[in-house]
């Protein structure tokens, strides 16, 4: 095998099996056919934060937030960049949720759910690349308007 790390292991490196240091020295990103990740990739670059622009939040969660991000070597590449602190995913034991979350977005490809590009981590937090859903989410619309008519559900797209 030539150095192909899947997902799952590479993730099980960045979280660790009790704690999030590092066990490995490969690449902790995923190449995908964006501009900047495929660029990345062939390059055989490890994402930081230095990489990005960060811009406005786009949400909150319990173990962290998201925000608005700029791919400061490709300008014109918006993504949501998710900033999951290690302390709150350690301390709630949810470690194995966020292998498998990353794992399966990983393999993912439909037009209705939103890409991920790739993940890095620090000493304190995990970032998730995703692709950046510039009319929000499709879940706050329907708790806003309470049901969709079957001509609008079929019709919905990302």
């Amino acid at each position: 095998m030539s150095g192909v790390v899947s997902p799952a292991t590479a993730v099980a490196a960045c979280i660790g099996d009790c704690a999030f240091e590092p066990t490995h020295s490969t690449p902790c990103w995923r190449p995908a056919p964006c501009p900047c990740c495929s660029a990345a990739a062939a390059a055989g670059k490890r994402w930081s934060l230095s990489d990005f622009d960060i811009g406005r939040p786009l949400g909150r969660g319990k173990f962290g937030n998201v925000y608005l991000a700029r791919v400061k070597s490709h300008q014109q590449f918006i993504v949501a960049l998710k900033v999951l602190q290690k302390a709150q995913l350690m301390k709630a034991g949810v470690e194995h949720q966020l292998r498998r979350e990353i794992e399966i977005q990983s393999h993912l490809r439909h037009r209705n759910v939103l890409r991920m590009y790739g993940y890095f981590y620090d000493e304190k937090r995990v970032y998730i690349i995703l692709e950046f859903a510039p009319r929000g989410e499709l879940y706050k619309e329907l708790t806003k308007r309470g049901r969709f008519s079957e001509r609008r559900a079929a019709t919905v797209r990302g």
